[in-house]
């Protein structure tokens, strides 16, 4: 009829409809996606990282049966929670040890004892404890520096703040074994001294500076817990002279310049390249999710049919999108403002 207005409501409804039900789906997947992040972060790299030292410590257990007999330390009298033994592994001299690996780390007060391995990179401190390279080799002159997460990947260094000054700490390498003692804050860092340990600014690499007339063991983790907006350090005084044997040289007294170049960069500035790597198995994975989204959906009138065919066709996308999930999550975790 003439001056009748065109209908134009249903169109207007599918329309928003459309929009809802895709910004629905949106939301949805994002939840996924932080959901499954999380789940990644604090669980699934606590088992990898569990696995790694799991497979180290029976290297370390088959080069030891390779040089000599092993023999297990004696354990302490019983009632002391913070002992902790490796079934089969001599602590007292760990040598030979396995290739990449620098000894083996106790900290009886907060009953840990893990491989540490050398380098401070992101794929050495994935399976534990790393040693900066550059740094003095434990046991010896000079400042050696040991880096760890505080709570991913199994969370070595996790209390680290537990310690007090007066705890031991040891390390055996293939020279033997060096006991440390922990030494009371000197009053450095961001005047945030505390019992046992001091809190830096993350960029500060003066924790990596030489000084051959002493033995000293420095530990770094992450804090607070879940940020890595500063570093909680450990520092300990070797008990007894220092191991003068040939090994990895130490870096000359003062020569900061060159260890800011070293791996221990890696820790406290990654790069930002690591946005662009994601980007593939990021999308690979959200493809898999996305396809077999289209292939869940059925017009089957039988409900059975719909939900066996849902679960289904959901279930095979997560699986297939799982790995590319974790690759992509372990490239973004170092670029946010969490805790490793």
């Amino acid at each position: 009829m003439d001056g009748e207005k065109p209908q134009n409501g249903p169109r207007w409804h599918s329309l928003w409809r459309i929009l809802a039900d895709g910004l629905g789906r949106l939301l949805t997947t994002g939840a996924l996606v932080v959901l499954l992040f999380v789940v990644h972060q604090y669980w699934v790299t606590d088992l990898r990282a569990a696995q790694a030292q799991e497979d180290l410590r029976r290297q370390m257990v088959q080069a030891q049966g390779a040089g000599r007999p092993a023999t297990a330390r004696a354990p302490q009298a019983a009632g002391d929670p913070a002992e902790v033994r490796l079934s089969g592994i001599d602590v007292e001299t760990a040598g030979p040890l396995p290739a990449g690996t620098v000894g083996l780390l106790r900290i009886p007060r907060i009953g840990m004892e893990l491989v540490v391995l050398e380098g401070a990179g992101r794929g050495s401190l994935q399976q534990g404890p790393g040693h900066v390279r550059g740094t003095a080799v434990p046991g010896q002159a000079g400042n050696s520096v040991i880096v760890g997460h505080r709570t991913t990947w199994g969370a070595p260094f996790g209390k680290l703040d537990r310690l007090r000054p007066g705890d031991r700490i040891e390390i055996t390498t293939d020279s033997g074994r060096s006991d440390y003692v922990v030494a009371a804050p000197d009053g450095q860092g961001l005047g945030r001294e505390e019992s046992g340990h001091l809190i830096i600014d993350p960029d500060d690499l003066g924790v990596l500076d030489q000084d051959r007339s002493r033995s000293r063991l420095t530990l770094i983790t992450c804090h607070p817990r879940f940020s890595a907006s500063n570093r909680l350090v450990v520092v300990a005084d070797l008990a007894g002279e220092p191991d003068r044997v040939a090994g990895t040289a130490s870096p000359q007294d003062g020569d900061r310049e060159s260890l800011a170049t070293t791996d221990f960069l890696a820790f406290s500035s990654p790069s930002a390249s690591g946005w662009r790597d994601a980007c593939a198995p990021a999308a690979a994975a959200l493809l898999c999710w996305f396809v077999s989204g289209r292939l869940a959906v059925s017009r089957d009138r039988r409900r059975w049919r719909v939900v066996v065919r849902a679960v289904f066709w959901r279930g095979l996308g997560l699986a297939l999108a799982a790995y590319p999930f974790s690759v992509a999550f372990d490239r973004l975790a170092p670029l946010l403002p969490i805790g490793g």
